[in-house]
């Protein structure tokens, strides 16, 4: 009889564990997408755009900065990011090459504020969601 009770007792709780486990979700901002500077960022040093995108296979994901240089050029840089923090990522440029640095995030909607130090700069940077993301 009490192995009756203990082999319910053990299924309850496998039940409970596994619904438990499955009910765990991404606790990460969600910022895939592409991000547009806003015309009144604290800097024109911010990157012009960003696009972040989701590999579902690995902690890295790709991304995209687009930097606007002098006479209206734009430079392409190209690397990965991983989440340290509900609202840090680590962004490691791969092309060209550039040391990693970290972004703090804070999302409102549409809305994605920034801060991360470039070209030895702190920036502090607000950007929205591309009109073909909504």
């Amino acid at each position: 009889m009490q192995s009756k009770y203990l082999v319910v007792f053990i299924a309850i709780m496998t039940l409970f564990l596994l619904l438990v486990g499955c009910g765990k979700h991404n606790t990460y901002q969600d910022i895939a997408g592409d991000w547009e500077l806003v015309d009144n960022s604290d800097s024109s040093s911010c990157f012009e755009e960003m696009k972040f995108m989701v590999d579902p296979t690995s902690k890295f994901s790709p991304v995209s900065l687009h930097e606007k240089k002098e006479n209206n050029v734009v430079r392409f840089l190209f690397g990965v990011y991983e989440y340290l923090s509900q609202e840090e990522i680590e962004v490691s440029l791969e092309n060209p090459k550039a040391d990693p640095f970290k972004m703090i995030l804070s999302r409102d909607n549409n809305e994605l504020t920034v801060q991360y130090e470039w070209d030895s700069a702190p920036l502090k940077c607000s950007y929205h969601l591309a009109e073909n993301e909504t």
